[in-house]
């Protein structure tokens, strides 16, 4: 049977690591709170120099670091995604040419 989406790997491969993405995007939404922020060691004073020397207000400056850890990890997961399609081409294996 023909594939749908890609000729050089299944269709079930390709959904499959669409899917392991996807459980990645909300994993990183999820995982990342404002109690989160402050636990990963982050550096109150360069917080509070950055707000007071950009004109942004703290709860501004926190979101905005907030959404920078979640596409940090997104990214992440997009790297995964690459190898994970890689790896469903036939004599490929992920870190190996055949």
């Amino acid at each position: 049977m023909e594939n749908k989406y890609v000729n050089f790997i299944s269709d079930e491969h390709l959904l499959q690591c669409v899917a392991n993405l996807h459980k990645s995007y909300l994993k990183a939404k999820n995982n990342v709170s404002k109690k989160s922020f402050y636990n990963n060691k982050v550096d109150t004073i360069k917080l509070m120099f950055d707000s007071k020397f950009n004109d942004i207000d703290e709860e501004s400056l926190i979101q905005s670091e907030i959404l920078r850890q979640i596409d940090k990890s997104i990214n992440n997961s997009i790297g995964t995604f690459h190898e994970q399609i890689l790896g469903g081409i036939e004599g490929y294996e992920m870190g190996v040419f055949a």
